[in-house]
């Protein structure tokens, strides 16, 4: 039978690790895939390898090319257009980025780390920001251009398949584009709750994930909560103050040095707890 104080210990060892645990549980998401992204990559591109193996992988757009990858969400609705069915969360951005590096068909990791790297990043960047006041959330988001297969390539004759495999194909000894090159965007916060009404945000250079990062001229945050949108400049904290508890709509705007204007959106439940009690007082 256990004594008292070894309880005791149980029970801090129990809240030490609950501490950790709440650091680290919104980025399971891009952890989860990373002790099995060897295996997973290798057994999938063992099999895909053959299909596409016809084709000048030097000829696609960004390197990166959809129907290659093995899917783990709806990246082209992710499009930077604002639907009820596109809010991003950390695990929906997780499953973007994953499916964009398992869509790579050239090995550099140029523009894609690995994805220890984005988990153990955010922490240091969850830290670093919240050392001496816990009152900052980081962000992290993502601005990709891609390729895919065009549904029409077969048909008008721009790739052709022989035997379950895809050729480039030729008319008059120049190559015909199959592809169409389409771009994905994403925000999202490591928490859906915060308690507390009045907080600054901020997104780490290391924290934007892109292979066009220099297509992109601004971003902007409309945090709902009357004041409009905020310019966000990489690495400056700007600040979201609520009157009341609720949850909250967060509208990202992200115009390209092109003038394209796109779209992301995420959410989060503000509940501050009003009282004055230091052990009902609730954590980071």
């Amino acid at each position: 039978m256990k004594t008292k104080i070894q309880k005791h210990r149980n029970l801090n060892a129990l809240k030490s690790g609950l501490k950790k645990g709440i650091l680290l549980c919104s980025l399971f998401l891009f952890s989860v895939f990373a002790s099995a992204q060897t295996e997973i990559d290798t057994h999938w591109k063992n099999q895909i390898n053959p299909i596409f193996q016809g084709l000048n992988k030097n000829r696609v757009p960004h390197k990166v090319l959809l129907d290659y990858a093995m899917e783990f969400t709806n990246v082209p609705a992710y499009n930077g257009t604002l639907t009820d069915s596109t809010y991003v969360d950390a695990t929906i951005l997780g499953n973007i980025y994953k499916t964009l590096f398992m869509a790579k068909v050239s090995p550099s990791t140029q523009h894609f780390p690995k994805l220890e790297t984005i988990a153990s990043n955010w922490v240091a960047q969850r830290r670093s920001h919240n050392q001496s006041t816990k009152n900052t959330l980081v962000l992290a988001g993502l601005y990709y251009k891609y390729a895919a297969l065009n549904p029409t390539a077969l048909s008008t004759n721009k790739i052709r398949v022989y035997r379950n495999k895809y050729y480039d194909t030729y008319r008059n000894g120049v190559w015909q584009n199959p592809y169409l090159t389409k771009q994905t965007i994403a925000f999202a916060l490591p928490v859906h709750n915060y308690n507390k009404l009045n907080f600054g945000v901020v997104l780490p250079q290391n924290m934007l994930l892109s292979n066009s990062g220099s297509a992109i001229q601004s971003i902007q945050v409309n945090f709902s909560d009357g004041g409009g949108y905020k310019t966000l400049a990489l690495n400056q904290k700007v600040y979201a103050n609520y009157a009341q508890n609720g949850t909250y709509n967060w509208t990202f705007k992200t115009t390209l040095t092109n003038g394209t204007i796109l779209y992301s959106r995420t959410k989060i439940k503000v509940e501050q707890n009003f009282s004055t009690k230091p052990w009902n007082k609730r954590k980071l």
